[in-house]
């Protein structure tokens, strides 16, 4: 058995009325939530928690090459990106 159609509009009610039809851009930033982080907002994120360094006279060995080693992760993604434009 086949039931009525749920709209009861006719076809020509039924068009697009034209207020409706208004291009709309979209940016990176909106899409994220739903695509996920770009390589740039990643990219932007880790220049932020790892900075250039500049370390001081009263900081370890250990902790200066660790910080040097986060930082090289920074520059080798920001090189690989570069290359690829």
């Amino acid at each position: 058995m086949r039931g009525k159609p749920q709209s009861s509009l006719k076809l020509r009610e039924q068009e697009c009325h034209p207020s409706l039809n208004i291009a709309m851009s979209t940016f990176p930033n909106t899409l994220e939530p739903l695509l996920g982080p770009t390589v740039e907002s990643i990219l932007h994120e880790l220049e932020d928690i790892h900075p250039p360094l500049n370390p001081t006279p009263d900081e370890s060995m250990e902790k200066i090459m660790y910080r040097s080693g986060q930082r090289s992760v920074v520059e080798w993604i920001k090189t690989r990106i570069n290359e690829d434009e």
